[in-house]
């Protein structure tokens, strides 16, 4: 990337004139920490691509690796030129400590060289780190947008008194950060109550809602993504392999319901349990490797396939093969899964906390339940004694995704939003 002079239009090496004409009305940069293939990450990569359709845009991450992306970011196989990667040289932690720290140095890195290389954005979209907005409130004009998956300082853990030491400073910048931010954005009500009250004593100034959206276009496929599926004879859960999204629910339901179905052998259904792997993080291979144990030792290895790191064409097959998905998390912030499976026509089964509560009409698109093991396999069996209700939930959840949740309701609530913060 050539540097720009502080205040002018930056120039974007390799990208057709048209993308950046200096018509448009103005350029927003992006800051995100780890552009992976989370629903962060899917949330802030459809950001972008729409809001280049008019603007200027360039994402700034502190990694993006080529073989672990979503496809809209690569070009021939190479970083497309909007996505610029810094800071990637600072560790991720210190010894296995310091997460919070590192990841906001890494993130602060890459909006200094923001400005350094490109001057000062009309509007800058950042989330999950707080010092980047600091930062651009500090060194730049721009309008500062945060958008707040949850806030940080509820999701960690202080059972310590060392552990409480080390968040006294990032539960003060991050209050500062919210309250020195133009506007704030939430994906979901869960998430605006938990805003309001982890932050009440900072600003009392509501966060704008803008729900994460799926392209309905994109949940069509074709058989050769998945040549050996058999459509309605499996559960499906997509998720990271991460403790906190709990997919040892899934397999202990899934033993529950095998038993439930003992008589019923032949038309007993498998278990496929997918999504986001990354051999970086010690957290995934450690419980990958429990999760595969778990199963082991429940007797159902054999009917349990485990598929990590899905490419797109292969999850969106399976999202419209199976019987209904899986989704275990508690007290998710939205779940940008349960609208994937809705997408693609099929009901979904989750936890009646969190965001899935305002996505998933329990009765009418999926079934809500307790988050227990065994509340889970009593929906399962429900929906394997019936298999036209999982059709009639999965019609009406499509439906309901077309009414709330599209790529098209996403966009103009982002424009709206985005560039009344531009003038404001």
């Amino acid at each position: 990337v050539r540097l720009a002079t502080r205040g002018h239009s930056p120039v974007y090496p390799g990208r057709p004139c048209s993308m950046y004409n200096h018509a448009t009305r103005q350029w927003i940069g992006l800051v995100h920490p780890d552009l992976g293939i989370g629903g962060a990450e899917r949330l802030i990569v459809d950001i972008a691509l729409e809001l280049a359709r008019n603007d200027r845009v360039m994402l700034y991450t502190a990694h993006h690796d080529t073989k672990h992306c979503f496809k809209e970011t690569l070009l021939e196989g190479e970083r497309v030129h909007w996505i610029q990667e810094r800071g990637n040289f600072i560790p991720t932690s210190i010894f296995g400590f310091c997460h919070v720290l590192c990841s906001n140095l890494r993130s602060a890195w890459a909006s200094l060289r923001m400005l350094f290389e490109l001057g000062s954005p009309k509007t800058v979209i950042i989330d999950q780190a707080i010092m980047p907005v600091l930062i651009f409130r500090l060194f730049s004009k721009a309008q500062v947008i945060f958008y707040c998956h949850f806030p940080d300082k509820l999701l960690t853990r202080r059972s310590s008194i060392l552990r409480r030491l080390y968040r006294l400073p990032f539960d003060a910048l991050e209050g500062l950060a919210m309250k020195s931010a133009h506007h704030v954005l939430v994906n979901s009500k869960f998430t605006a109550a938990a805003y309001a009250a982890a932050f009440h004593g900072w600003t009392r100034r509501p966060p704008a809602l803008l729900y994460p959206s799926v392209r309905l276009n994109k949940c069509k496929t074709s058989a050769r993504d998945f040549d050996s599926i058999r459509a309605g004879s499996f559960f499906l859960s997509i998720n990271r392999f991460e403790r906190k999204k709990r997919l040892h629910i899934a397999i202990h339901a899934f033993k529950s319901l095998r038993v439930q179905l003992s008589s019923r052998e032949t038309e007993a259904p498998y278990l496929i349990l997918g999504g986001g792997y990354d051999a970086r993080m010690q957290e995934n291979v450690k419980y990958y490797v429990e999760l595969q144990r778990l199963a082991h030792s429940l007797g159902v290895a054999n009917e349990t396939l485990f598929l990590p790191s899905l490419r797109e064409g292969t999850k969106i097959r399976l999202l419209q093969s199976c019987i209904a998905l899986l989704y275990t998390p508690i007290n998710e912030h939205f779940g940008i899964t349960p609208l994937e499976a809705m997408a693609a026509g099929r009901p979904v089964i989750s936890c009646d906390s969190g965001g899935p509560c305002e996505t998933v009409l329990s009765g009418k698109t999926g079934l809500l339940v307790a988050k227990t093991p065994q509340a889970f396999a009593n929906a399962m069996f429900s929906l394997c004694q019936d298999r036209s209700q999982s059709r009639t939930l999965g019609r009406s959840a499509r439906t309901r995704v077309q009414e709330m949740y599209s790529f098209e309701c996403f966009t103009t609530t982002l424009n709206t939003l985005i560039h009344a913060a531009g003038t404001s």
